[in-house]
């Protein structure tokens, strides 16, 4: 079942990348602007879809942890977070600096036009810094001198970031996302998202929590700095863990 995820997973970032060249990423380069401009819609494509790998790798989907344990997906949680931010990042460069050459006007000026002149672009900022934000406090010395429910709160911005940054691609992507099947394809990959996140991310924990009642039975003292702790419920044969798994 491994190979499978990985054969999807791999296979709608081909999709992606043939979409792109589909709409002219690649013979539509005849010039240094449309050459920024394009490699700045891929790497916008690629940091929106590693942005919602980002949101699924630790939503607690079985399948996922199929492929990978949860140790190993929050090492690649923290990789992908980071290679996520440099494509966004690298998009908004590309993409200001290629319309800019195009239009003979200085960097800030292409910014200031950008955010006045196009679609849902102030909740792209908005939704980037959160992103920032999110990946700054997650460096190791940042997150030691916070506390857990401080990052935890704020890890939940990502949220609000892929909802922000979802609202301008379509409208403004109109190159890439003017055929009707693509533009539904791209919706699909965020909805389908958004419904993985609802269903694993909260609906299961509730209803496991309903179904189950897990409660602390017993907590004993095994040694120096060793607790085990019994956990008593309901139904326990349903609950589906094994020995020695995250729980």
């Amino acid at each position: 079942m491994g190979w499978l995820i990985r054969l999807v997973l791999l296979g709608i970032g081909g999709a992606i990348i043939g979409v792109w060249a589909h709409a002219g990423g690649v013979t539509g380069v005849t010039s240094v602007a449309a050459l920024l401009t394009s490699a700045g819609r891929l790497t916008g494509l690629l940091g929106a879809y590693l942005l919602l790998l980002q949101v699924l790798s630790l939503a607690r989907l079985p399948f996922f942890e199929w492929v990978a344990g949860f140790d190993r997906l929050t090492v690649l949680h923290r990789i992908n977070g980071k290679l996520c931010l440099s494509l966004i990042l690298a998009h908004v460069a590309l993409i200001t600096a290629g319309y800019a050459l195009m239009s003979k006007i200085s960097i800030p000026a292409q910014l200031l036009l950008f955010l006045t002149g196009y679609h849902a672009m102030v909740a792209a900022l908005i939704g980037t810094a959160l992103l920032i934000l999110v990946v700054v406090t997650s460096v190791v010395i940042v997150k030691r001198r916070l506390r857990y429910e401080s990052w935890y709160a704020v890890h939940l911005l990502a949220y609000a970031a892929v909802l922000l940054t979802w609202f301008h691609q379509i409208p403004t992507g109109v190159v890439v996302f003017s055929n009707p099947a693509v533009a539904a394809f791209w919706t699909g990959l965020y909805v389908f998202t958004l419904q993985l996140v609802v269903i694993f991310r909260f609906l299961q924990p509730v209803v496991r929590s309903w179904l189950h009642q897990l409660r602390v039975a017993e907590v004993v003292q095994e040694g120096e700095g060793v607790v085990s702790i019994r956990i008593a419920g309901r139904h326990l044969e349903y609950l589906n863990v094994k020995a020695g798994q995250f729980f």
